[in-house]
């Protein structure tokens, strides 16, 4: 990409950043992805804006997500917690600090977390989070883990599934028959 592609990118993620503060909620979650190598700017712009627009959860939202794709798991479980703080019904502060939780190795909170983001709102992302945290991290869950496993495929019915989700299906079938077997 040439200078005046960086650039054009440049300026789009201030107009990004720009419209979640004008916006507020209802751009909190395009800006940061996995594997983006803009995410760092988009965390640094993100801060400059909250340092002027405090009261912005939606901000807090945008920059947690950008931490949680740049591993920075305590800084995005940080931002979730100030979101749900200020918004406790928000579903995706709490599926987000389950996720980043998850990664720090608090696998408690983690499940209580991944607990809210379906009591405010189902989503097969959060059941298949809490799912494979079942099926990884605890014995004796196994039928918690199924039904969480099932809900996320009736759940997730969408042309653009992730390929390895499948995979995904398979595998923890695998563990959960490992462990009847075993026991």
């Amino acid at each position: 990409m040439g200078r005046a592609g960086r650039i054009a990118r440049g300026i789009m993620v201030l107009v990004s950043v720009l419209l979640v503060a004008a916006c507020g909620d209802s751009f909190n979650d395009a800006y940061c992805e996995a594997n983006n190598h803009r995410n760092q700017q988009t965390v640094e712009h993100l801060t400059n804006v909250l340092e002027q627009k405090r009261n912005q959860p939606g901000l807090y939202l945008a920059r947690a997500r950008c931490h949680y794709f740049l591993g920075a798991y305590a800084q995005a479980l940080q931002d979730a917690s100030e979101v749900i703080r200020r918004l406790p019904n928000k579903a995706d502060a709490y599926l987000l600090r389950a996720k980043a939780g998850k990664m720090l190795g608090q696998i408690p909170q983690a499940l209580q977390d991944y607990s809210a983001a379906i009591k405010f709102q189902p989503t097969a992302e959060a059941h298949y989070g809490r799912g494979l945290t079942y099926v990884r991290e605890h014995q004796g869950k196994d039928r918690e883990a199924r039904e969480d496993l099932t809900a996320a495929l009736r759940l997730d019915r969408r042309p653009q599934l992730p390929r390895n989700r499948p995979l995904l299906v398979v595998e923890v079938r695998l563990m959960l028959r490992q462990r009847l077997v075993t026991t």
